[in-house]
């Protein structure tokens, strides 16, 4: 439902990890690296208060500064952060040159979590310009090929979950397409449809291993959150409720609201589809979206406010 911002990496971490094996002293930090660390830290901060136009300022300064020294990890750092605010705002136009210059860069080296990082938000932002049957099947490509470098480096989690929600809205793109077609073919996109969301569950449910191997828990809550939605199109609607309930709890723990928001309303339209099947509560649901309306807007997720209007009127305001 919303745009999440994806993640932003602090550049503190590269400097943490790069005193070397075995005990070895760490080189000394420059003073150019130190300022760009701090330019790094105060991105992060206006990041988390959304103020993206002074995180891109702060971002393209320490770009600007890791490349004076020559430092391929910082200027991967950056150009990831850049493309991540970017992508926040809705400016894929922007991010896309700036991950591209990690991709096909003659200049200089990235390892493979950079790439790989690089790869998973060429993938969502391909996803999200073309949001047709190729464009998804585009962006899966470049998401495998995210795996491929990737391995099981820290982003694994992540490409799956990403991988998964792609597989999911494929499968939904093809129960929705009323392009008028034979029989047999109708009967083809719905078989591939299913096969889509069964694959989509099973990749979620490998995302949902691999992040709680890792102890991350935001990515945890996002696998359970796409696993709930492939059980709820497949019609298991006691499994994607228990699945929805659990990203709920993990949502709260952690303080996401915009979450929060997106779990409550995947709790109601299960309850709406439980409903209709004559297996539900009609009240139920509409508390879901009730709480969910309530939450969006103390978060100030205006999306999500909307969504849980939309369906309260839908399905609640008498004809």
């Amino acid at each position: 439902m919303n745009a999440k911002l994806p993640l932003i990496i602090p550049l503190l971490a590269l400097i943490a990890t790069s005193a070397g094996c075995g005990g070895a002293a760490a080189p000394p930090v420059s003073d150019v690296k130190l300022k760009a660390v701090e330019l790094n830290r105060r991105g992060e901060k206006a990041v988390s208060t959304a103020d993206y136009q002074k995180a891109l300022v702060l971002y393209g300064e320490a770009l600007r500064l890791n490349r004076g020294i020559d430092d391929h990890d910082g200027v991967g750092v950056n150009l990831i952060n850049l493309a991540s605010v970017h992508t926040a705002m809705g400016n894929a136009d922007s991010a896309l040159p700036l991950l591209d210059e990690i991709l096909d860069s003659k200049v200089y080296r990235f390892g493979p979590e950079t790439s790989a990082h690089a790869l998973l938000l060429k993938g969502s932002l391909t996803a999200r310009k073309g949001d047709d049957r190729q464009g998804l099947a585009d962006a899966i490509t470049l998401l495998d090929r995210a795996l491929s470098t990737c391995g099981e480096c820290t982003h694994a989690g992540a490409i799956y979950n990403q991988k998964a929600l792609l597989t999911l809205r494929r499968g939904r793109a093809n129960v929705n397409d009323e392009t008028p077609a034979p029989r047999r073919e109708t009967g083809e996109r719905i078989r591939e449809a299913r096969e889509f969301i069964m694959e989509a569950r099973a990749l979620a449910d490998k995302a949902l291993a691999i992040n709680r191997a890792a102890s991350d828990r935001v990515n945890e809550a996002d696998s359970l959150r796409i696993s709930a939605a492939a059980a709820a199109a497949m019609g298991r609607y006691a499994d994607a409720k228990q699945l929805y309930a659990e990203a709920l709890a993990l949502d709260k723990s952690l303080g996401k609201g915009f979450r929060v928001v997106d779990d409550l309303i995947g709790l109601a339209k299960v309850a709406i589809k439980e409903v209709s099947a004559n297996d539900g509560s009609k009240t139920e649901a509409e508390r879901f979206l009730l709480r969910a309306k309530q939450a969006a807007k103390a978060a100030g997720d205006n999306a999500g406010e909307k969504e849980a209007d939309a369906l309260l009127k839908e399905f609640f305001t008498p004809k």
